[in-house]
C-alpha cells in the first residue's frame, strides 16, 4: 500500500520542463581552440557531430585539463547532465509505481533530517535533487549512510539510488530462480584510423617539433650533467650545501629509512628534491634529515687557504712596488732641489742689489695687513654690538609677554574667584529657601495636627 501511495503521489506531482540552450558553432570552434592540446582530432570531429544541446553540456561542464580520454569524457558529461535534467524535470517518478515491494519509501521528516545532517557536504544543487527524486530513490540514498567528506555530492546520490535499484532487481531475479548475467559495458565506437599513401608519406618525412620539458607526458625527468658523479664503494659524501649535495635522514620519514643518503638533484622555496622523486621540506633540517659533508669539503677549504695565501703574496710585491716608486720619486725630488740651490748660489749677487726694494714692498704690505685687520676689528665690534641689541629687544619682548601672561591669569583667577563666590552665594540661598520651605511645612503640619485635635475635642 505504501509503495501504491508513492507511486500516485509520484504520478500526481507536477513536472518541470528543463531547457538547454543549444550551442554556437562559434562556442564549439573556441572550446576546441582552447583545449586543442588535450583534443585529438577525432574527438573534435565528435564534438562537432553532436546535436548543440549535447554540445552545450559537454561546453557547460568546464575544460579539459589534463584529460587522456577527451572523447570518453564528453560522453561521460552528455550522459551525466541528462540524467540531472531527468531528475530535475521529474521524469523519474513514474519508476516508483514499477518498483519492488523490498523498498519502502522514505517520508518528508526523514527526507529534511538527512539534508539537515549532511548540509555541511551538500550543495543547493543536491538539496534540490534530494527533494526531487522519488520516495523509494531517496530511502535508497538515506540507507546509504552519512555523505561525510564526499566531494560531489549529486554523484553520490545518483550512485547510491542507481545501486540501490540494481541490487533490488538483482535479489529479485533471484528469488524467482532466474539466472542473473552480469551486465554487458557498452561498447564505445572508437573511430577507425585512416590509413593511406600521402599520409604515411607526410607522417615520415614531417618536420620535428621541439617539445618543451614541461608539456612532455612520456619522457623521463633528465639528471643534470654536473651532478652525475661516479659510484663510490663508500657511503654517499656531499661537498656543498644545497643542489649537488647529500643529505642523511635522521628519521624514518618521507617515504626514507633512517640513516638513508639521498643526493640533491633539486629545490622549490619550501622543499628539496632527491633522486628517485623523494622530496623533504627544508624547515625540517634538524630534526627530519641533515646536511653530510665530508673530505670534499676540507679540499675546499684548502683551495680558499691557497687563495689568500696567494692574495697576500700579490699584496706584498704591490706594496714593494709602491716602496720603490715613492724612493724614486724622492730621488727625483733631491736631484731638482740641488739643482735649485746651484742657481740660487749663482744668482745671489742679483739678489743682493733686489733686497732694498723687496724690504720697502713688504713694509707696505705689513701696513695693508694692519689695516685690513683694523677693519675687520671694528666690524666684528659692530657685529657684536648689533647682536647684543637684538638680543636685549629678545629678552625686553619676552619680559613684556610674561608680564601679559600674568595679568591675563590674574584676571582669569579674579574672575574664578567671582565665580566661586556667586556659586557659593547661589548654594547659600538655595539652602535658605530649602530650610524655610522644611519650616513652613513643618508649620503647615504642626497646625494640622492642632486642627485634628481641635476636631477630636469637638468630636468627643
Amino acid at each position: 500500500e505504501n509503495n501504491v501511495d508513492a507511486a500516485n503521489a509520484a504520478t500526481a506531482s507536477p513536472t518541470r520542463i528543463v531547457k538547454v540552450d543549444p550551442a554556437t558553432k562559434d562556442e564549439v570552434e573556441a572550446f576546441i581552440t582552447d583545449n586543442s592540446r588535450w583534443i585529438e582530432d577525432a574527438a573534435a570531429a565528435e564534438l562537432r557531430n553532436m546535436s548543440p544541446e549535447d554540445q552545450r553540456r559537454v561546453i557547460s561542464a568546464g575544460t579539459l585539463v589534463s584529460c587522456r580520454d577527451a572523447a570518453g569524457v564528453m560522453r561521460s558529461r552528455v550522459r551525466q547532465a541528462k540524467e540531472k535534467e531527468a531528475i530535475l524535470s521529474g521524469a523519474h517518478l513514474t519508476e516508483a509505481a514499477s518498483s519492488t515491494k523490498l523498498s519502502r519509501p522514505a517520508t518528508k521528516e526523514e527526507v529534511e533530517a538527512f539534508i539537515t545532517a549532511n548540509r555541511k557536504w551538500m550543495t543547493p544543487e543536491s538539496e534540490e535533487i534530494m527533494k526531487l527524486m522519488n520516495p523509494l530513490d531517496q530511502k535508497r540514498v538515506i540507507s546509504g549512510g552519512t555523505l561525510s567528506g564526499c566531494r560531489d555530492s549529486v554523484a553520490v546520490l545518483q550512485t547510491r539510488a542507481k545501486r540501490g535499484r540494481e541490487m533490488e532487481l538483482e535479489f529479485e531475479m533471484i528469488a524467482s530462480g532466474k539466472k542473473v548475467e552480469p551486465p554487458k559495458p557498452a561498447a564505445e565506437q572508437m573511430p577507425l584510423p585512416l590509413f593511406s599513401a600521402e599520409a604515411a608519406r607526410a607522417f615520415i618525412h614531417a618536420t620535428p617539433q621541439e617539445v618543451r620539458v614541461e608539456h612532455s607526458r612520456f619522457a623521463s625527468a633528465a639528471e643534470p650533467e654536473s651532478f652525475v658523479t661516479e659510484e663510490t664503494s663508500g657511503p654517499l659524501v656531499g661537498e656543498v650545501k644545497g643542489i649537488g649535495g647529500v643529505i642523511e635522514m635522521l628519521r624514518a620519514k618521507y617515504g626514507c629509512s633512517k640513516g638513508q643518503r639521498l643526493r640533491v638533484i633539486g629545490e622549490t622555496p619550501a622543499l628539496l628534491q632527491f633522486e628517485g622523486g623523494r622530496t623533504a621540506p627544508k624547515n625540517h633540517e634538524g630534526t627530519g634529515w641533515k646536511w653530510v659533508i665530508g673530505a670534499g669539503n676540507a679540499q675546499g677549504e684548502k683551495q680558499k687557504d691557497e687563495a689568500s695565501r696567494q692574495a697576500e703574496i700579490a699584496a706584498a710585491l704591490k706594496a714593494r712596488e709602491e716602496r720603490l716608486a715613492a724612493e724614486n720619486a724622492q730621488k727625483a725630488k733631491d736631484k731638482e732641489r740641488r739643482a735649485a740651490k746651484a742657481a740660487q748660489q749663482d744668482g745671489k749677487n742679483d739678489k743682493d742689489q733686489e733686497e732694498p726694494m723687496t724690504q720697502t714692498s713688504e713694509l707696505k704690505n705689513e701696513a695693508d695687513n694692519t689695516k685690513d685687520k683694523a677693519t675687520e676689528m671694528e666690524v666684528e665690534k659692530e657685529t657684536l654690538a648689533a647682536e647684543k641689541a637684538e638680543v636685549q629687544d629678545v629678552n625686553s619682548e619676552n619680559n613684556e609677554h610674561k608680564q601679559e601672561k600674568d595679568d591675563v591669569t590674574e584676571k582669569e583667577a579674579g574672575k574664578e574667584k567671582e565665580k566661586d563666590q556667586k556659586e557659593k552665594e547661589k548654594k547659600d540661598k538655595e539652602h535658605a529657601k530649602e530650610k524655610e520651605e522644611k519650616d513652613s511645612e513643618k508649620e503647615k503640619g504642626k497646625a494640622k495636627e492642632k486642627e485634628k485635635a481641635k476636631e477630636k475635642e469637638k468630636e468627643k
